[in-house]
């Protein structure tokens, strides 16, 4: 009695559901049928040339997807990070432009910024000397960007970071003005001496370092780069624009499945000869 109670209702939902989804694609259609069309023409005429083109295309599409799965979640940590889709909004955009004429990549400029961002410094003012230095010495920018923002937010931890991997020590601080206390340790206790230690630690990057990333990208492995970040943005641009319409169709199958899952063994067995008998008769 169960299973027969179950079935008209299961059935409303799965014609629910599918009409859910039918209006999203439905929607997509009109929004990209053009888009569509021309793509689907561009595959046909792939096919006929070359199958091997078709898998490679097939690739292409596949990590573009991938790329704009990526930005999407690079953008929702720097949603969290800043407080607010807006600066976040304006903060990845500024990443995209920055990675687009430097060796680094989209991801590492965005974790770089979040890092320097999580320790209350400007990523505007630090992120250039981050990925100088780590231009210089081959290293993460996302790795120096937390070292130098936990330098510039006063913890000697970082400071230390920065005299055993990158030779700036605290007499090479001092020299460029920052405050030493009796023991030979950087002073940050006060904002004076923390804005002065700021200021010798930018100038010396940008004094010994200040066009590493310049350098840098003038190599080839510099020039792939930029290729690379320029791909991705084309990429992740046409695929973006599809993410709304992904994610909802797929959260309607997922609760299709969960609906499916929910039901007595006696309901599948009559939904599963329904969907086949369905298909046959199509």
């Amino acid at each position: 009695m169960a299973g027969e109670t179950e079935v008209p209702v299961v059935l409303r939902v799965f014609a629910e559901k599918s009409s859910s989804v039918n209006s999203v694609l439905e929607d997509t259609k009109k929004r990209f049928g053009d888009l569509a069309g021309n793509v689907a023409g561009v595959a046909k005429s792939a096919a006929l040339l070359s199958g091997s083109f078709t898998l490679a295309l097939g690739g292409i599409v596949s990590a573009a997807v991938n790329v704009a799965g990526q930005f999407e979640q690079l953008r929702a940590k720097l949603t969290s990070t800043l407080g607010s889709s807006e600066a976040a909004a304006r903060s990845f955009q500024q990443a995209l432009e920055f990675a687009g004429n430097t060796p680094f990549d989209v991801q590492g400029i965005v974790k770089a910024t979040i890092q320097i961002t999580a320790f209350g410094q400007s990523a505007e003012r630090v992120l250039p000397l981050a990925a100088n230095l780590a231009a210089a010495f081959g290293g993460q920018v996302d790795e120096v960007g937390r070292v130098l923002g936990k330098a510039f937010s006063g913890s000697l931890e970082g400071f230390e970071s920065l005299r055993n991997n990158f030779g700036i020590s605290n007499v090479l601080l001092e020299k460029f003005g920052a405050e030493l206390t009796k023991t030979g340790t950087i002073s940050v206790n006060t904002s004076s001496a923390l804005l002065k230690a700021q200021g010798a630690l930018e100038k010396i990057i940008k004094t010994r370092f200040g066009d590493a990333t310049a350098q840098q990208s003038q190599t080839l492995f510099g020039a792939m780069s930029n290729l690379g970040d320029a791909i991705q943005r084309v990429a992740a641009a046409f695929v973006t624009a599809l993410i709304p319409v992904v994610t909802t169709v797929t959260r309607t199958l997922t609760s299709m499945v969960e609906v499916f899952e929910r039901l007595s063994p006696e309901t599948r067995q009559f939904v599963a000869f329904a969907a086949l008998a369905t298909v046959g008769l199509g």
